[in-house]
């Protein structure tokens, strides 16, 4: 993910259960660049990042909702 995020400074993953993962990116620059580039799709899966404000339990943590533009090829024009 580093390398498709571009930066130089380390950035660390840490898991904090099934399907959750605490990203430490060392820049607010490279933060939002990374959440107003996504949604990101990492090996087929959808990632879908959100800050984390300190003082919110992970398990009030919720992802239930992303906005993408989907390509369809080969409609007819007529329905």
């Amino acid at each position: 993910m580093a390398a498709a995020w571009s930066f130089a400074s380390p950035l660390s993953v840490e898991v904090l259960a099934p399907n959750k993962f605490l990203f430490a990116v060392p820049l607010q620059s490279h933060v939002d660049r990374i959440l107003q580039q996504g949604p990101w799709n990492i090996k087929g899966s959808l990632l879908l990042l959100q800050p984390w404000s300190l003082n919110l339990a992970l398990d009030e943590v919720e992802l239930v909702l992303c906005s993408f533009w989907v390509q369809v090829h080969g409609l007819p024009c007529r329905i």
